[in-house]
């Protein structure tokens, strides 16, 4: 794949692996000879680096003994192709075990998705087992980093990628959410350093009518904006993310992509977001 002799091939195997429209490439081949033939992974890294999972996970599959085929190989292929944007990748898939040494960069990491859920139990009950002053202590003494523990993933994890402790006040704040999107509601004033809301302020949160003048910019899971999502093709007007255009059927919007996603392998919200960040094929 580094030979640049290889590319204009690569190209219609690009098309063909991904449903990319024989006018795109013609498009893509014309940029990349107009600039200067660069090798396939300087033009285009990410979709190099998806073109060569694909590969590996094809050969793998030519050998029983490495994979054996199964109804969800596309879909755990194409939770491949997140990685170069993670620092942090895991899964329970066997075969994610076997390709990942091959795929990951140095600066990242590959976690076992048993261990890493065993680990995350264990420091959830740690913390539940904690009183309100020992919270208030632990977030003074460590901010946001999980406690020292050698034999924690968790904390192996902090040090490679983190490493430096982000002191806060000790307190939580408190926001109020709906749909996946920031809200003010009556009852819940947004940034309150409370250490644990009151069952007023749940009721508020859960069903208080969201105030029409403000909600807040993105949409979870990956902070999608108002302008991406309409850029994808969103057929909501949710406004603009300019001051005062914050439109309330964003809340609707962010809903109904959700709802469509459920037992479904794209979520628009989070293609939306790609979409608008991806600088390159």
């Amino acid at each position: 794949m580094s030979d640049i002799g290889f590319l204009p091939g690569l190209f219609n195997i690009l098309a063909h692996e991904f449903g990319i429209p024989s006018v795109f490439i013609s498009q893509v081949a014309n940029r990349w000879s107009n600039d200067g033939n660069k090798t396939f992974e300087e033009f285009a890294p990410y979709a190099f680096f998806c073109l060569k999972a694909n590969f590996l996970w094809h050969l793998g599959l030519t050998n029983p003994q490495l994979f054996s085929p199964d109804k969800n190989d596309r879909k755990d292929l194409e939770y491949c192709h997140y990685l170069p944007n993670t620092e942090i990748f895991s899964s329970r898939d066997k075969k994610h075990r076997r390709l990942m040494p091959a795929l990951i960069r140095p600066d990242q990491s590959f976690v076992d998705g048993d261990d890493l859920k065993t680990d995350l139990a264990r420091l959830a009950a740690q913390w539940e087992g904690f009183t309100k002053e020992q919270r208030v202590a632990m977030n003074g003494k460590r901010g946001d980093a999980p406690p020292e523990n050698d034999r924690s993933i968790i904390y192996k994890l902090w040090q490679k990628h983190a490493g430096e402790i982000t002191y806060g006040n000790g307190r939580y704040e408190m926001y109020a959410f709906r749909d996946g999107v920031t809200i003010k509601v009556d009852g819940v004033v947004n940034g309150d350093e409370i250490t644990i809301p009151n069952e007023s302020n749940r009721q508020a949160a859960l069903s208080a009518t969201p105030q029409k003048n403000w909600t807040g910019l993105y949409g979870r899971i990956i902070w999608t904006t108002r302008e991406q999502y309409t850029a994808n093709g969103g057929t909501i007007n949710v406004g603009t993310s300019a001051k005062g255009k914050h439109d309330l059927r964003f809340l609707e919007a962010v809903r109904e992509e959700y709802q469509k996603a459920w037992g479904q392998d794209r979520n628009e919200l989070i293609i939306a977001f790609a979409r608008a960040n991806l600088k390159q094929l």
